[in-house]
């Protein structure tokens, strides 16, 4: 498990929060009555012009509709498989404050010092706990001077 396997979870689960408030917004619009007029004539002469209004449902909306609830459901089961596998890494961690760290920063999201004054039972302890977590996970990509 990496640190950007770690910080994908929380943008996964955004991802999916702004899913579903656009398949509740194309639920919307598909509901709505589509109204248009076209222009006909009588059949026989003197064939006389007429205007007649038709209404219904925008087929291609309810089509969007399904579209978009097909990629909320597809990204669902993704952050599902995720968070199974997150969980897991979690609990095969052996030290207790690492597992805390892990969870309180990338599954309830907390900041670093919110982290550090869960932990630590202080924020100024902000870089002792990053630096925990980058040793932990032996980043090549982290900060050394932490």
């Amino acid at each position: 498990m990496t640190l950007e396997d770690l910080e994908q979870y929380q943008n996964l689960k955004r991802e999916i929060a702004a899913l579903d408030g656009r398949l509740s917004r194309e639920e919307r619009r598909a509901r709505e009555v589509v109204t248009d007029s076209v222009r006909g004539s009588a059949t026989e002469f003197p064939y006389t012009p007429y205007t007649v209004k038709i209404k219904g449902t925008a087929v291609r909306r309810i089509k969007n509709v399904s579209r978009v609830r097909h990629l909320r459901e597809r990204r669902r089961a993704d952050a599902a498989r995720e968070l199974a596998a997150l969980e897991e890494f979690i609990s095969n961690v052996e030290d207790s404050r690492m597992r805390q760290i892990i969870d309180l920063r990338f599954i309830q999201g907390m900041n670093w010092r919110q982290v550090a004054q869960r932990v630590y039972g202080s924020p100024h302890y902000e870089d002792a706990v990053k630096k925990r977590l980058y040793r932990f996970l032996k980043c090549p990509g982290c900060p050394e001077s932490l």
